[in-house]
């Protein structure tokens, strides 16, 4: 394959892939930075798994839903409790519609705000 060499990160000897393929699966110390090991990925889950409830009550699991699709479709600040975690995100997919539609409702009261001070090719550049 293309990449049958890797550098290592020091910018030493070339070393083969197979030799860095197993401390990456296992996020060793040699592993490429931003790689997390297979029992990381396990752990977080897949978003389908029925079995990872937080036991915290339906309305705030669905509030946390809802904040986590907000976090992932923009780039407001949440609370510390809210993370990307597949659990809550797959789920709050069903949400996306719904902050779609108050982005584009907030980009368009400031459009016709700033429309109604200058010109609205101007507006529209704001």
């Amino acid at each position: 394959p293309n990449n049958a060499l890797k550098k290592s990160a020091l910018g030493g000897e070339a070393e083969s892939e197979s030799a860095a393929a197993p401390a990456a699966a296992q996020g060793g110390e040699n592993a490429p930075r931003g790689v997390i090991s297979a029992s990381e990925v396990r752990s977080r889950g897949d978003g389908v798994n029925k079995g990872q409830s937080r036991d915290q009550g339906a309305a705030r699991d669905e509030l946390r839903r809802f904040l986590v699709a907000c976090m992932f479709l923009t780039r407001l600040p949440m609370p510390r409790w809210v993370d990307h975690s597949p659990v809550d995100l797959v789920p709050g997919m069903m949400y996306f519609p719904v902050i779609g539609s108050l982005v584009g409702l907030w980009a368009g009261v400031w459009f016709e705000a700033l429309a109604t001070m200058w010109d609205p090719l101007v507006a529209a550049a704001g």
